[in-house]
């Protein structure tokens, strides 16, 4: 009796640490593409001087551009390695000019910044772009993440993440892209900023 209880006790135990493997193994089967994205952006998680930084996650649909070309001009690339804002410019007009024949980058303004990667919204005289630069898209030429047209770059909303080192963007169908508060220590003052690059940038469009 006594061998047949403990087999009996032993069974249970089987069963019921099998049945919660079961139900964590459907959560990650049901969530994987949650699971996925968060195990990638801790992956983005570097240790700098003073605080943790989250990258910015680079799209699967960016769009490669005249990297190598624009790298070699001078004044393209500061000392950090990084895209000028100057060299952003010409690097979305040289793309932009693929997409609209004569299309121009007008301006620019810088929404996320940490030790390994920028991010920059840009406005040309037709469309709203968002590049990203960093050493991964650097190399593989990918740093236009996405561009839309200017008619279709609203509503802007900015959201600011409390205990985070800045919030994310929405613009239009695009969302959650991360902005840096020691940039913009208030979300209202960037949304203002990108409302002001698009606005401005369609009263310079170019008659048809």
């Amino acid at each position: 009796m006594k061998v047949s209880d403990e087999l009996a006790k032993s069974l249970l135990q089987f069963l019921s640490s099998l049945f919660w493997q079961l139900i964590v193994a459907g959560v990650l089967v049901g969530f994987r593409k949650e699971v996925k994205d968060l195990i990638r952006r801790l992956t983005k998680i570097t240790a700098g001087p003073a605080a943790f930084e989250i990258g910015q996650e680079a799209s699967a649909q960016a769009e490669r551009a005249p990297v190598e070309a624009v790298l070699k001009r001078a004044g393209a690339v500061g000392a950090n390695g990084f895209f000028t804002r100057e060299g952003i410019l010409e690097l979305v007009t040289e793309h932009a000019r693929n997409v609209v024949p004569k299309d121009e980058a007008i301006g620019a303004i810088m929404i996320f910044d940490i030790r390994t990667q920028r991010t920059w919204l840009v406005a040309t005289r037709e469309r709203l772009y968002l590049v990203l630069d960093d050493n991964d898209t650097r190399v593989s030429g990918a740093m236009i993440q996405w561009h839309m047209p200017l008619s279709s770059a609203h509503p802007v909303r900015v959201r600011s993440d409390r205990g985070t080192l800045g919030g994310h963007v929405d613009i239009g169908e695009r969302r959650d892209w991360l902005y840096s508060s020691n940039l913009y220590p208030n979300a209202s003052d960037l949304e203002r900023d990108i409302s002001d690059l698009i606005a401005n940038a369609k009263t310079r469009r170019k008659p048809r």
